[in-house]
């Protein structure tokens, strides 16, 4: 997997860089719908978003992360 640095024209079609989260609005969205993978009516916007800390750590050559916001746990890379 390779490295990108974050900058707006590397997020341009993902996302964008904020430096003041209570400047921009997020909308929650239904994700893309691919052919070979139907999504069941009234899913797939149910995400939405939480305010809490994010950390990673590499460990060896595994990033492991956690969402203290949701209470979770994540394997990034």
């Amino acid at each position: 997997m390779p490295l990108i640095r974050a900058a707006e024209d590397s997020f341009t079609g993902y996302s964008c860089l904020v430096e003041d989260p209570d400047s921009i609005e997020v909308d929650s969205v239904q994700w893309p719908v691919q052919a070979w993978c139907p999504i069941d009516e009234g899913t797939g916007d149910e995400g939405g978003w939480v305010k809490g800390t994010f950390r990673c750590k590499w460990r060896g050559d595994v990033l492991y992360g956690e969402n203290e916001a949701v209470n979770d746990r994540y394997l990034p890379g």
